[in-house]
Protein backbone atom coordinates (compact mmCIF):
# COMPACT_ATOMS: atom_id res chain seq x y z
CA UNK A 1 0.00 0.00 0.00
CA UNK A 2 2.81 2.40 0.91
CA UNK A 3 6.75 1.74 1.09
CA UNK A 4 7.09 -1.30 3.87
CA UNK A 5 3.18 -1.60 4.35
CA UNK A 6 1.13 -4.54 2.76
CA UNK A 7 -2.21 -5.65 2.90
CA UNK A 8 -4.07 -9.03 2.31
CA UNK A 9 -5.32 -9.32 -1.14
CA UNK A 10 -8.62 -9.54 0.22
CA UNK A 11 -8.57 -6.17 1.76
CA UNK A 12 -10.76 -3.44 0.21
CA UNK A 13 -7.61 -1.74 -1.34
CA UNK A 14 -8.92 2.17 -0.77
CA UNK A 15 -8.95 1.61 2.78
CA UNK A 16 -5.93 -0.19 3.17
CA UNK A 17 -4.44 2.57 1.69
CA UNK A 18 -6.28 5.30 4.00
CA UNK A 19 -5.38 3.39 6.68
CA UNK A 20 -1.63 3.13 5.60
CA UNK A 21 -1.18 6.65 5.05
CA UNK A 22 -2.65 7.56 8.60
CA UNK A 23 -0.42 5.29 10.00
CA UNK A 24 2.82 7.18 8.94
CA UNK A 25 0.99 10.23 10.44
CA UNK A 26 0.53 11.93 13.90
CA UNK A 27 -2.05 10.64 16.26
CA UNK A 28 -3.54 13.69 14.98
CA UNK A 29 -4.13 13.65 11.83
CA UNK A 30 -7.78 12.61 10.18
CA UNK A 31 -8.62 11.72 6.67
CA UNK A 32 -10.01 14.89 5.33
CA UNK A 33 -11.84 16.37 1.60
CA UNK A 34 -12.65 13.63 -0.80
CA UNK A 35 -11.06 11.16 1.27
CA UNK A 36 -13.53 11.80 3.91
CA UNK A 37 -16.34 12.22 1.75
CA UNK A 38 -15.47 8.76 0.20
CA UNK A 39 -15.32 6.57 3.44
CA UNK A 40 -18.16 8.28 4.84
CA UNK A 41 -20.53 7.80 1.82
CA UNK A 42 -21.02 11.31 0.68
CA UNK A 43 -21.62 12.05 -3.14
CA UNK A 44 -18.23 13.24 -5.25
CA UNK A 45 -18.82 14.20 -8.88
CA UNK A 46 -16.28 13.71 -11.50
CA UNK A 47 -13.17 11.05 -11.75
CA UNK A 48 -12.50 9.47 -8.57
CA UNK A 49 -9.39 11.26 -6.51
CA UNK A 50 -6.26 9.64 -6.96
CA UNK A 51 -4.51 10.92 -3.96
CA UNK A 52 -5.02 11.16 -0.16
CA UNK A 53 -6.44 13.90 1.39
CA UNK A 54 -5.40 14.39 5.20
CA UNK A 55 -5.58 17.02 7.80
CA UNK A 56 -2.93 17.16 10.27
CA UNK A 57 -2.43 20.22 12.31
CA UNK A 58 0.66 21.95 12.86
CA UNK A 59 2.33 20.39 9.73
CA UNK A 60 2.91 22.61 6.63
CA UNK A 61 0.43 22.31 3.92
CA UNK A 62 1.95 20.42 0.78
CA UNK A 63 1.34 17.50 -1.64
CA UNK A 64 4.07 14.48 -1.70
CA UNK A 65 3.53 10.95 -2.85
CA UNK A 66 0.00 10.93 -3.57
CA UNK A 67 -0.71 12.58 -0.06
CA UNK A 68 -2.32 15.81 0.33
CA UNK A 69 -1.58 17.23 3.26
CA UNK A 70 -3.62 19.99 4.83
CA UNK A 71 -2.13 22.23 7.29
CA UNK A 72 -4.95 23.28 9.49
CA UNK A 73 -6.50 23.20 13.12
CA UNK A 74 -8.83 20.27 13.72
CA UNK A 75 -10.96 20.43 17.13
CA UNK A 76 -12.52 16.82 18.48
CA UNK A 77 -15.89 17.82 17.79
CA UNK A 78 -14.89 17.88 13.75
CA UNK A 79 -13.25 14.61 14.05
CA UNK A 80 -15.49 10.71 13.96
CA UNK A 81 -14.37 7.71 13.76
CA UNK A 82 -15.34 5.36 10.49
CA UNK A 83 -14.30 1.83 9.97
CA UNK A 84 -11.71 2.27 12.56
CA UNK A 85 -10.44 5.56 11.11
CA UNK A 86 -9.94 8.79 11.86
CA UNK A 87 -12.20 10.85 9.86
CA UNK A 88 -13.40 14.58 9.49
CA UNK A 89 -17.35 14.21 10.19
CA UNK A 90 -19.85 15.30 7.71
CA UNK A 91 -20.14 18.63 7.91
CA UNK A 92 -16.44 19.61 8.34
CA UNK A 93 -15.93 17.45 5.21
CA UNK A 94 -18.57 19.52 3.68
CA UNK A 95 -16.93 22.47 4.37
CA UNK A 96 -13.30 21.55 2.96
CA UNK A 97 -14.96 20.33 -0.05
CA UNK A 98 -16.74 23.67 -0.72
CA UNK A 99 -13.09 25.07 -0.52
CA UNK A 100 -11.89 23.36 -3.11
CA UNK A 101 -14.61 21.83 -5.39
CA UNK A 102 -16.02 22.91 -8.32
CA UNK A 103 -19.45 24.75 -7.31
CA UNK A 104 -21.84 22.13 -8.35
CA UNK A 105 -20.29 18.98 -6.30
CA UNK A 106 -19.30 20.82 -3.14
CA UNK A 107 -23.65 22.06 -3.27
CA UNK A 108 -23.76 18.04 -3.96
CA UNK A 109 -21.91 17.02 -0.66
CA UNK A 110 -23.15 19.60 1.85
CA UNK A 111 -26.52 18.75 0.69
CA UNK A 112 -26.29 15.06 1.27
CA UNK A 113 -23.82 15.92 4.76
CA UNK A 114 -26.86 18.04 6.50
CA UNK A 115 -29.33 15.37 5.20
CA UNK A 116 -27.23 12.77 6.95
CA UNK A 117 -25.80 15.09 10.59
CA UNK A 118 -30.18 16.18 10.85
CA UNK A 119 -28.29 19.89 11.84
CA UNK A 120 -29.77 23.21 10.45
CA UNK A 121 -28.53 24.40 6.86
CA UNK A 122 -27.27 27.16 8.47
CA UNK A 123 -24.72 25.56 10.44
CA UNK A 124 -22.50 25.36 7.68
CA UNK A 125 -22.38 29.29 7.80
CA UNK A 126 -21.66 29.33 11.43
CA UNK A 127 -18.57 27.14 10.93
CA UNK A 128 -17.08 29.68 8.48
CA UNK A 129 -17.60 32.86 10.75
CA UNK A 130 -14.29 34.90 10.62
CA UNK A 131 -12.94 32.00 7.88
CA UNK A 132 -10.84 34.22 5.42
CA UNK A 133 -8.89 31.31 4.41
CA UNK A 134 -8.66 30.42 0.59
CA UNK A 135 -11.80 29.13 -0.79
CA UNK A 136 -13.68 30.54 2.17
CA UNK A 137 -16.24 33.15 0.11
CA UNK A 138 -17.10 29.81 -2.16
CA UNK A 139 -17.72 27.70 1.11
CA UNK A 140 -20.08 30.11 2.21
CA UNK A 141 -21.89 30.43 -1.15
CA UNK A 142 -22.47 26.89 -0.97
CA UNK A 143 -23.51 27.36 2.59
CA UNK A 144 -25.97 29.55 2.33
CA UNK A 145 -27.69 27.38 -0.31
CA UNK A 146 -27.64 24.36 0.47
CA UNK A 147 -30.30 22.52 1.83
CA UNK A 148 -31.04 18.97 3.26
CA UNK A 149 -34.60 18.01 1.91
CA UNK A 150 -32.34 17.33 -1.79
CA UNK A 151 -32.96 13.80 -1.71
CA UNK A 152 -29.98 12.82 -3.99
CA UNK A 153 -27.16 14.18 -6.28
CA UNK A 154 -29.11 14.69 -9.32
CA UNK A 155 -31.75 16.84 -7.50
CA UNK A 156 -28.56 18.97 -5.57
CA UNK A 157 -27.15 19.37 -9.06
CA UNK A 158 -31.40 19.93 -10.61
CA UNK A 159 -31.42 23.15 -7.49
CA UNK A 160 -27.82 24.33 -8.95
CA UNK A 161 -29.43 24.59 -12.86
CA UNK A 162 -32.51 25.90 -11.94
CA UNK A 163 -31.01 29.25 -9.50
CA UNK A 164 -28.19 29.52 -12.72
CA UNK A 165 -31.41 29.88 -15.23
CA UNK A 166 -32.48 32.48 -12.39
CA UNK A 167 -36.02 30.60 -11.62
CA UNK A 168 -37.58 30.98 -8.57
CA UNK A 169 -36.89 28.90 -5.90
CA UNK A 170 -39.05 25.10 -5.57
CA UNK A 171 -40.45 23.72 -2.62
CA UNK A 172 -38.55 20.52 -2.24
CA UNK A 173 -40.15 17.46 -1.44
CA UNK A 174 -43.56 18.88 -1.26
CA UNK A 175 -47.05 17.68 -1.18
CA UNK A 176 -49.40 18.25 -4.07
CA UNK A 177 -53.27 18.11 -2.79
CA UNK A 178 -55.18 18.18 0.64
CA UNK A 179 -54.62 16.42 3.95
CA UNK A 180 -58.38 14.56 3.02
CA UNK A 181 -57.01 13.80 -0.60
CA UNK A 182 -53.36 13.70 -1.18
CA UNK A 183 -52.32 12.80 -4.28
CA UNK A 184 -48.32 12.72 -3.72
CA UNK A 185 -44.92 13.72 -3.45
CA UNK A 186 -43.16 15.64 -5.72
CA UNK A 187 -39.48 16.32 -6.09
CA UNK A 188 -39.73 20.31 -6.83
CA UNK A 189 -42.88 22.81 -6.72
CA UNK A 190 -43.78 26.06 -7.54
CA UNK A 191 -47.23 26.24 -5.52
CA UNK A 192 -47.49 29.99 -7.15
CA UNK A 193 -47.10 28.96 -10.45
CA UNK A 194 -49.18 25.65 -9.80
CA UNK A 195 -46.16 23.88 -11.27
CA UNK A 196 -44.49 20.59 -10.50
CA UNK A 197 -40.98 19.44 -11.18
CA UNK A 198 -39.71 15.83 -11.46
CA UNK A 199 -36.21 14.79 -11.62
CA UNK A 200 -35.94 11.23 -13.40
CA UNK A 201 -33.18 9.32 -12.15
CA UNK A 202 -31.99 5.98 -13.66
CA UNK A 203 -33.00 4.16 -10.87
CA UNK A 204 -36.35 5.64 -10.21
CA UNK A 205 -38.46 3.36 -12.06
CA UNK A 206 -37.39 0.10 -11.67
CA UNK A 207 -40.05 -2.19 -14.02
CA UNK A 208 -42.61 -1.92 -15.93
CA UNK A 209 -45.74 -1.71 -12.55
CA UNK A 210 -43.62 1.20 -11.01
CA UNK A 211 -43.65 2.71 -14.45
CA UNK A 212 -47.32 2.38 -14.90
CA UNK A 213 -47.59 3.84 -11.43
CA UNK A 214 -45.52 6.75 -12.01
CA UNK A 215 -47.89 7.57 -14.95
CA UNK A 216 -50.86 7.18 -12.76
CA UNK A 217 -49.28 9.36 -9.91
CA UNK A 218 -48.72 12.28 -12.94
CA UNK A 219 -52.36 11.99 -14.49
CA UNK A 220 -53.56 12.54 -10.81
CA UNK A 221 -51.03 15.67 -10.42
CA UNK A 222 -52.27 17.30 -13.65
CA UNK A 223 -56.17 16.51 -12.80
CA UNK A 224 -55.67 18.46 -10.00
CA UNK A 225 -54.76 21.57 -11.88
CA UNK A 226 -50.76 21.49 -12.16
CA UNK A 227 -48.30 21.18 -14.77
CA UNK A 228 -45.44 19.08 -15.00
CA UNK A 229 -42.60 19.15 -16.12
CA UNK A 230 -39.54 16.12 -16.04
CA UNK A 231 -36.20 16.05 -16.93
CA UNK A 232 -32.79 13.80 -16.36
CA UNK A 233 -29.44 13.75 -14.76
CA UNK A 234 -28.36 14.55 -18.95
CA UNK A 235 -30.24 17.67 -18.19
CA UNK A 236 -28.88 18.30 -15.05
CA UNK A 237 -25.55 17.89 -15.70
CA UNK A 238 -25.74 19.30 -19.20
CA UNK A 239 -27.63 22.00 -20.75
CA UNK A 240 -30.65 22.98 -18.80
CA UNK A 241 -31.37 25.18 -20.88
CA UNK A 242 -34.58 23.78 -22.74
CA UNK A 243 -35.88 22.68 -19.30
CA UNK A 244 -36.02 25.85 -17.96
CA UNK A 245 -37.62 27.49 -20.85
CA UNK A 246 -40.13 24.48 -20.86
CA UNK A 247 -40.40 25.63 -16.97
CA UNK A 248 -41.20 29.19 -17.49
CA UNK A 249 -43.93 27.90 -20.60
CA UNK A 250 -45.53 25.70 -18.17
CA UNK A 251 -45.57 28.82 -15.78
CA UNK A 252 -47.30 30.92 -18.48
CA UNK A 253 -50.36 27.82 -18.96
CA UNK A 254 -50.75 27.62 -15.62
CA UNK A 255 -51.64 31.35 -15.38
CA UNK A 256 -53.80 31.34 -18.56
CA UNK A 257 -55.97 28.65 -16.82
Amino acid sequence: MRRGLYAEATVDAGRARFAAVLSALPSTAALSHRSAAALLGLPLLGAPATVVDVTVPGLPSRTRHGVVLHGRQLPAEAVTVTESLRTTEPLRTAVDLARVLPYPAAVCAADAALRRSGARPERLLEMLVGDRSPGSARARRVGAFCDPAAESPGESLSRVAIASHGLPAPQLQAWVGSLDEPVGRVDFLWPEHRTVGEFDGRTKYGDADALWAEKLREDRIRAAGFEVVRWTWRDAVGDFGPVADRLRAAFVRAARR
